[in-house]
């Protein structure tokens, strides 16, 4: 079922997205998906919200709250930091069926705004840290 759902996700993104040389990321190309670690805040802070209604308790609300809007500031800032960046192929080196293909990217930021915590990475594959 999980195989399923991945390649309706992947045709979907093939409509979405059409294939290009260069792209800038913008709010139409940036898909923020919550992790294992976020889905499980996620049940955390539901479970307080129902131990909040059933107790009846404010402070347990207030902790809820401060939790999910932390949450969600943390999805804002993560969108915030991949705004306005450009990835570029720059070349490809040629390989057989069955051989690792090596694929040089360039990620531009055309802004003088600072960029934190980027990574570049394959499903399976090695990841690399992008060079300033």
């Amino acid at each position: 079922m999980l195989e399923a759902w991945r390649a309706q996700l992947d045709g979907w993104l093939q409509r979405r997205l059409a294939p290009a040389r260069e792209i800038t990321l913008s709010q139409r190309r940036i898909f923020i998906v919550p992790s294992k670690t976020a889905l499980g805040l996620l049940a955390i802070i539901a479970l307080l919200f129902l131990l909040g209604i059933n107790f009846q308790n404010s402070l347990v609300y207030s902790i809820c709250f401060w939790l999910l809007a932390m949450l969600l500031l943390n999805i804002f800032y993560t969108w915030r930091n991949l705004a306005g960046l450009t990835l570029a192929t720059v070349g490809v080196e040629p390989c057989f069926a069955g051989e690792k293909a090596v694929l040089e990217m360039e990620l531009g930021n055309a802004r003088q705004q600072p960029r934190f915590a980027i990574e570049l990475d394959w499903p399976g594959k090695t990841r690399r840290r992008p060079i300033w």
